[in-house]
């Protein structure tokens, strides 16, 4: 039976978490006097009168071990040296919109800094002084408290830069799809795209792969020179296109790899696990249950998000 949820009701209408250690030293309270009512329900059964008092001594012994460790038993009251908060936590789309909640502990020393920092930046905003230091020093402690994650490293070390990727496009029933696309840098490294960004900004400079057996499907019509830039004006992108080396598979084999240059803002080096996860923390998105749209979506904003850039 639970003898001590005053106490655990004391910490949730605090909104602090309970260390673990404590827990422990709670549920070890509330065996004791399991154990001890035990025992005297044991006297009670043996008939005990007077001066008389049979008890049962296994149990007599039990209870023992158990005051014992409650008393010897050290409570690190806070593991983290410092008491957490319950912190609730507001998750929010592309647009700024919440679309759900969540919640984390954060150590009593964190959240007042981050009210010292906001008392500072709201000062400074009246007064008409620039609050860019303390916008800064607020991302800073957000990130170095896992509250957001820091933006991952970009391919090249200006944020203006551009960088050579190459999509393979998936070419299923024989369909060109740069959604579906799987895509690597130059040096072969999965990646991940924003293909709503580079759209407008990626230029494609040369293809290769192999096309179908010609004897038995035809010419491939994005295998010429006109057919791969129509191809390439169709997914959106810029063609700009020095060369090209398609070969004839001589089987069903159909490969279609386009190498482009795009912003360094639009490419993310990471797996597609990332993505899923990041979605499922920060928007509440279940991504295999997502359309085929919203799953391209989602990896657009993930990469966005990667890099700083709004989407």
């Amino acid at each position: 039976m639970n003898y001590t949820n005053p106490i655990r009701s004391l910490f949730t209408a605090a909104g602090v978490v309970m260390p673990v250690s404590v827990e422990a030293h709670l549920n070890l309270i509330d065996k004791t006097v399991d154990a001890a009512l035990d025992l005297a329900l044991s006297a009670d059964n043996a008939g005990c009168s007077g001066e008389l008092t049979v008890v049962d001594s296994k149990q007599m012994c039990d209870l023992t071990d158990l005051l014992n460790q409650v008393r010897d038993t050290p409570v690190e009251v806070f593991e983290t040296g410092a008491p957490c908060l319950a912190v609730g936590l507001t998750i929010r789309d592309r647009f700024g919109e919440a679309v759900d909640t969540s919640s984390m502990p954060i150590p009593v020393g964190q959240v007042t800094h981050v009210f010292d920092l906001v008392s500072d930046l709201v000062i400074d905003k009246r007064l008409g002084r620039t609050v860019d230091d303390h916008v800064q020093s607020l991302t800073d402690c957000m990130i170095d408290y896992g509250v957001v994650q820091k933006p991952a490293e970009k391919l090249t070390p200006a944020h203006s830069g551009t960088a050579v990727i190459k999509v393979t496009l998936n070419t299923e029933n024989g369909v060109q799809d740069a959604y579906m696309a799987s895509a690597t840098d130059s040096e072969g490294k999965g990646i991940l795209v924003n293909f709503d960004q580079i759209k407008s900004s990626g230029t494609v400079f040369s293809a290769e792969g192999y096309m179908p057996d010609v004897n038995r499907y035809g010419f491939a019509e994005w295998a010429t020179q006109k057919g791969l830039v129509d191809l390439v004006g169709r997914l959106g992108l810029t063609p700009n296109l020095m060369a090209s080396e398609i070969k004839n598979s001589g089987d069903d084999t159909e490969v279609i790899t386009l190498v482009m240059r795009v912003p360094v803002t639009a490419v993310y080096e990471g797996s597609l696990s990332e993505a899923k996860e990041f979605a499922g923390l920060h928007w509440g998105k279940l991504f295999e249950s997502l359309p085929a749209s919203e799953q391209v979506d989602v990896v657009n904003r993930f990469v966005s998000a990667m890099n700083g850039v709004d989407s």
